[in-house]
This record gives C-alpha cells, sequence and structure tokens, in this order.
C-alpha cells in the first residue's frame, strides 16, 4: 500500500486529529491532511462515519474516532508502534482512556458560560488534574508510551 493513501479530515486546528498527525510525522508516513472549515462541515458531516471528526480515510474506506484511528495505525505493520503483549495494549488502553476523560472534563469546563455549573465542572476537573498529577510518571513522552517499545496510547 502506497504511504499517499491515506487521508485525514479535520477542522482547521490541532485538537483531536493533531495525535494522529504526530504519529504520521513519528513514522514519517506521507498522508493528506484535509481541513474542512466551519462552513462546509455541514455538508460533510454526512460523509462521516457518525457524524463527527477527525475521519481517516484509506483505500475509499472512512474510520471515524481518535482513538480508533490511532489504535488502527498502530497496529499496522507500517506503523509497529501497538504494545508488545496484551497486557502493554491494555495497559496503554488505560493510559488513553484517562486522557480522553481527562480532556473531556477540561473542555467541558473551558467552555462553560454559566458561572454555577463552571464551578461545579472546575471541581471535576481539579479531581482529574490531581489523579493526572499522581500518575504524571506514566504520562511521559506524551503520545508515545510503552514499556519494551515506542508505543502509541490512543490517545493524547
Amino acid at each position: 500500500m502506497s504511504d499517499s493513501s491515506y487521508k485525514l479530515y479535520y477542522f482547521p486546528t490541532k485538537g483531536r486529529a493533531e495525535p494522529i498527525r504526530l504519529l504520521f510525522a513519528y513514522k514519517g508516513i506521507k498522508y493528506e491532511d484535509i481541513r474542512i472549515p466551519g462552513e462546509k462541515w455541514a455538508e460533510f458531516k454526512s460523509q462521516t462515519p457518525f457524524g463527527s471528526m477527525p475521519v481517516l480515510e484509506e483505500g475509499g474506506q472512512r474510520l471515524g474516532g481518535s482513538n480508533v484511528i490511532l489504535r488502527y495505525l498502530a497496529e499496522k505493520s507500517e506503523f509497529n508502534v501497538a504494545g508488545s503483549n496484551d497486557w502493554e495494549n491494555a495497559w496503554l488502553a488505560n493510559i488513553a482512556d484517562f486522557i480522553n476523560d481527562f480532556a473531556n472534563e477540561f473542555v467541558k469546563f473551558a467552555f462553560e458560560k454559566d458561572e454555577e455549573r463552571k464551578k461545579e465542572l472546575e471541581a471535576n476537573w481539579v479531581l482529574l488534574y490531581k489523579a493526572f498529577e499522581i500518575n504524571q510518571r506514566s504520562f511521559l513522552g506524551c503520545l508515545f508510551f510503552s514499556a519494551s517499545k515506542c508505543a502509541v496510547s490512543h490517545k493524547l
């Protein structure tokens, strides 16, 4: 398969597509980075698997969701950045889920307009942040973690 057969669709920002872009860059694999501007989103949305982005297209097939895309690419032989065994893969998925929860809570907090609700969300986010601080050694290296080799955690 040609390295340039990948197309990554996302908004004109880093967001949830950035870990995927970092993985392509890390492995030196070519892809087409297609940015969908806000005014084109309604038109493009029906072409996505679940009405959300990022979307990876390969060979005319589309896959949606940053975690799924990262896991799919990590397990492909040309990327070869999945864990070395079932336990490492589970550990990486565990980190990915935690980071996903962390990011989701932060986004809710950051964009909330109602001050009372924002205080509630801040309390949730602070608890997750404390857990993140406690476990930060597990997260060193940002996107790539593994006990035995460079591996992708499916999420940043």
